[in-house]
């Protein structure tokens, strides 16, 4: 890995963790989308959105 490149500017990173949130199942979406709509609703429900 070269040193004066940010670890996602290293074109075959980025390609393996694009292709990775890709996914349907990707665990990002998986754990953090539920909880993250259900916040919005809240906000939406209290009049914030």
């Amino acid at each position: 890995m070269s040193e004066d490149k940010e670890f996602y500017d290293i074109p075959e990173v980025l390609k393996y963790y694009i292709a990775h949130r890709r996914r349907p199942d990707n665990p990002n979406d998986a754990l953090e989308r539920p909880i993250f709509l259900e916040l919005a609703g809240n906000a939406r429900k209290s009049g914030y959105y």
